[in-house]
């Protein structure tokens, strides 16, 4: 009998320790170990994506330099940067438009905030500022370049754009 007991026992420890273990939450925060032999599965779900554009518009421009992209019909943009380069004549001013829809509905946004170079006369900078502007899957980005007054009858424009962000799934939140 004894030993029918022990045995019995042994059984019963046996099937208990194949039962699963249940956690409950707890206030007690959780530690993930990443490592390169035990790595934690991921999948990329940002594309980064960067947009350069770049005028010379010669002596006999307007106020402004625009130009335009369209977005993939399965992917929208997300903006997250903006830099500029762009040479005027020292008494103007320069700015930066972008349009684009989201939500459905188009909307200007207005960047400001360019120094005049200290290196190069007649260059304004716009060192790479961090933004959020959000494109909709299949519509177009408009950048403009806005000068306050026109180029003289020997100055010329050139600006230099660089938008760089992520697309993202339609409807999606980065």
């Amino acid at each position: 009998m004894f030993r029918a007991g022990k045995a019995g026992l042994a059984i019963t420890l046996g099937i208990a320790a194949m039962q699963p273990i249940v956690a409950h939450a707890t206030n007690t925060p959780v530690v993930v170990v990443n490592t390169t032999t035990t790595p934690v599965p991921t999948k990329v779900t940002v594309a980064p994506h960067q947009y350069e554009v770049s005028w010379f518009s010669g002596t006999t421009s307007g106020f402004t330099e625009t130009s335009s992209f369209t977005m993939p019909a399965d992917k929208g943009y997300v903006i997250e940067g903006i830099s500029c380069e762009a040479y005027a004549p020292s008494s103007t001013e320069v700015m930066i438009k972008i349009t684009t829809t989201a939500g459905g509905a188009a909307l200007t946004h207005y960047i400001t905030g360019f120094i005049s170079s200290k290196i190069y006369t007649n260059y304004w900078i716009l060192g790479q500022i961090p933004i959020k502007i959000y494109a909709d899957a299949g519509t177009s980005v408009t950048i403009d370049v806005v000068r306050q007054s026109p180029a003289g009858a020997s100055i010329g424009y050139y600006s230099d754009v660089i938008l760089s962000g992520h697309y993202i799934a339609p409807g999606g939140v980065p």
